[in-house]
């Protein structure tokens, strides 16, 4: 039984297609990723599966009631008041409410009416019993345990983070017990703990699941088929992420093969119409007309059928990171650094006496809970950092180019042109030119910078560093509200980048990608390790070594295989090996090297299904 079963759905603003023939099937307990660019629709098309948006048209539309529906938006409602247990209990409110106004009604009411009311109310009981609403307080403090939210049930919704508010989202949508959980970016304010406990709630809900992430670690771990909604219209895929990426570039590698054997085919009819063509001309022979005649068809028949080569590469940024590693060895030697901050319950140390070196060209993960001080670090280093300061010296010949998560650098009344004019001898032209690769259009230099969306606001903040020729990144959620075209040219151009990094994300595949060396935020202090974010990540038990979000803990341990090397250790070599096969093989694609495609094509899939087992093993 299909929980949703939409076909050929159109939605139209205006005269514009936003969904153009958009189909989609969900069945109980399926777990699905919705992905696509940003501004594809994916919004629109959860409306529409949720019933807030009525299609203009539809060759099919099956859906379950809203009421078994739950869905967790990108933002937290602006209007939300009361505390963290009245936001939990909402729904089970206004069902008990309805219910007495409806009790009052029948008390008064004869024949016909009554009957209506008996049903109405029949109906409101059974959905109000389904979830268990006279328990829903009692229930309310147990799911906020589950969310690591204990206590927190008289807190004013108002005053908790961007995190807390995240995770009581989720909180509220699991109380309504739903036959389908719907999650738009659940991650965009969750810290590396948290992620994992969602993936972790989400591959063990019963329900049914449909999450719209950016998040490819998410997207591997949790779902098992993937839906692309591109250009109005969608395509599914069995399993998860990285299964769709090497399918689709796999069958790249193939349409892309026969897109080159259809020109070999059309170029050598064309030569034969011009040869044909040409004897037409000079002879006056009937034969020959009638021969130039079928050619001519056949030639137009091989074109309409002709295959053509598939574009990987959408409408993506170009950015272009020309930075040097710098004359000197430092470019930031942290020493002595204590740093606390205004708290309600008094001042709040978040470090003391800290301690770390930046060498030139190094790319570092500065890595924490939510709250540990990383947003806090990163803007001293930005606002007092110098080679003459007491416990922020920065290297003599950086030069700091930021990218904050908010506009704090520019002036959110003022156009785009005016925020970078004044960074240096520029021109309009010269500071297109730049920005034209980071996909704005020459009209957008005139709007103002408190228009522009995350994403948009994330690509001037790095083109604002390449102009002011940054040798050293600082960079905040770079790839927040990015989609996932948009972080892989942020980790394309972070590669080529010759200078220093220091970089704050909760995207585990983008830090794995860049970070050669991790430093966490543990006990007040500043703690490196090197190596890559999964190297921390795994090879120090974190995964699952850390005090719960219910709780509880689980033993951190090395599981040994046959060959003596941890189950980590390899996981880890073959998630490598993996990342670097996609790339290569993208990078085969781009170049028309098809045959090393197709090898590195089946390579792909022999990595992919040894670093799926692994995982599974790993997660026993």
């Amino acid at each position: 039984m299909q929980l949703i079963g939409i076909e050929s759905v159109t939605v139209h603003f205006g005269s514009d297609p936003v969904l153009d023939g958009a189909s989609l099937t969900v069945l109980p307990g399926e777990k699905i990723g919705l992905i696509g660019a940003n501004g594809a629709g994916k919004s629109t098309l959860i409306g529409v599966l949720t019933g807030e948006i009525e299609p203009d048209g539809a060759k099919r539309l099956a859906r379950i009631p809203s009421d078994r529906i739950a869905v967790v938006a990108q933002h937290f409602p602006k209007t939300a008041t009361g505390t963290a247990v009245e936001f939990l209990t909402a729904d089970a409110q206004r069902q008990r409410v309805e219910l007495e106004r409806m009790e009052a009604n029948m008390a008064h009411a004869t024949g016909a009416p009554l009957d209506r009311l008996l049903k109405r109310y029949g109906d409101a009981r059974e959905a109000y019993d389904r979830t268990d609403g006279d328990t829903a307080e009692e229930r309310a403090r147990t799911t906020l345990a589950t969310v690591d939210m204990e206590g927190a049930g008289e807190t004013d919704v108002r005053t908790l983070s961007g995190g807390e508010r995240n995770r009581l989202q989720i909180a509220a949508a699991l109380m309504r017990r739903p036959d389908l959980l719907v999650l738009d970016e659940p991650g965009n304010h969750l810290d590396a703990w948290g992620l994992s406990w969602l993936e972790e709630t989400l591959a063990n809900l019963p329900s049914a699941v449909l999450v719209v992430s950016h998040n490819r670690y998410l997207l591997d771990r949790v779902v098992a088929r993937i839906v692309e909604l591109r250009s109005g219209t969608t395509a599914s895929w069995s399993g998860n992420y990285s299964a769709y990426r090497a399918v689709r570039l796999r069958e790249a590698v193939a349409r892309a093969r026969d897109a080159r054997a259809d020109e070999k085919r059309l170029s050598r009819l064309e030569e034969m119409v011009r040869k044909l063509a040409d004897l037409a001309r000079n002879r006056a022979d009937p034969a020959i007309g009638q021969r130039l005649r079928a050619r001519r068809t056949q030639l137009e028949r091989a074109r309409a059928e002709a295959r053509t080569r598939p574009d990987l590469s959408d409408e993506r940024a170009q950015v272009r990171l020309a930075g040097t590693a710098g004359k000197a060895n430092i470019a930031l030697d942290v020493q002595g650094y204590s740093r606390a901050v205004k708290h309600e319950d008094g001042d709040r140390m978040l470090l003391e006496d800290a301690a770390v070196l930046i060498e030139a060209g190094e790319r570092v993960a500065l890595l924490g809970p939510n709250g540990c001080g990383k947003t806090t670090l990163i803007r001293d280093i930005v606002g007092a950092a110098s080679w003459d300061h007491a416990h922020l010296r920065l290297g003599p010949s950086m030069r700091i180019g930021y990218c904050p998560q908010h506009p704090e650098l520019l002036d959110g009344t003022r156009s785009i042109e005016e925020n970078l004019i004044p960074l240096g001898a520029f021109n309009r032209e010269k500071i297109f030119q730049t920005l034209s690769r980071y996909r704005f259009a020459y009209k957008d230099m005139e709007r103002p910078v408190a228009t522009l969306s995350g994403g948009e606001l994330n690509r001037l903040h790095l083109a604002r560093a390449e102009l002011i020729g940054a040798n050293f990144l600082v960079l905040d959620e770079p790839t927040n509200h990015m989609d996932i075209a948009g972080r892989e040219v942020v980790e394309e151009a972070l590669a080529e980048f010759d200078g220093t990094v220091l970089m704050v994300s909760h995207d585990r595949y983008f830090l794995d990608a860049v970070a050669t060396r991790v430093v966490a935020f543990e006990e007040r202090s500043l703690v490196s390790y090197p190596g890559t974010f999964s190297d921390y990540w795994f090879s120090a038990g974190r995964f699952w070594n850390q005090t719960s979000r219910t709780g509880g803990e689980r033993p951190a341990q090395r599981r040994e295989d046959g060959d003596g090397a941890s189950v980590e250790d390899r996981l880890l070599r073959a998630e490598a090996e993996k990342i670097a096969i996609e790339k290569q093989l993208a990078t085969a694609y781009e170049r028309d090297d098809l045959g090393a495609a197709a090898r590195l094509s089946k390579r792909l899939d022999r990595v992919t299904r040894i670093y799926e087992d692994l995982y599974e093993r790993w997660g026993r």
